[in-house]
């Protein structure tokens, strides 16, 4: 979770932009949560938006709401200029919670 905050610092820092972080939350408690938006606003990132499901990240991506698939105007004023994912991987998936094993939690790549 601290390389999310050291990036999203930097690229903040690079580029005077400002910076959100999607923590996708299976597996942390209220109290880690909490904890993470307090160090996140500390290092001024103040946009933190839990996800807790893949489309929920590719809407954020698209809409800035994770809500809503389809390109918004708010997203087009503002579009994504650079995107950091941390996690661990296996070949062909990223699976996005902590624990694993939760339905629609894997971004994979889809074979051709």
């Amino acid at each position: 979770m601290f390389h999310a905050i050291r990036a999203a610092r930097k690229y903040q820092k690079l580029s005077g932009e400002s910076t959100t972080v999607l923590l996708f939350n299976h597996g942390y408690s209220d109290k880690q949560v909490k904890a993470f938006e307090r160090v996140c606003k500390m290092f001024g990132v103040s946009n933190v938006v839990k996800v807790s499901n893949v489309d929920e990240v590719v809407n954020y991506i698209n809409s800035k709401n994770t809500k809503t698939a389809s390109l918004s105007t708010e997203r087009q004023s503002d579009p994504v200029s650079n995107l950091d994912i941390f996690s661990h991987g296996l070949p062909g998936r990223i699976p996005l919670d902590y624990e694993g094993g939760k339905s629609n939690t894997d971004l994979t790549i889809e074979e051709s």
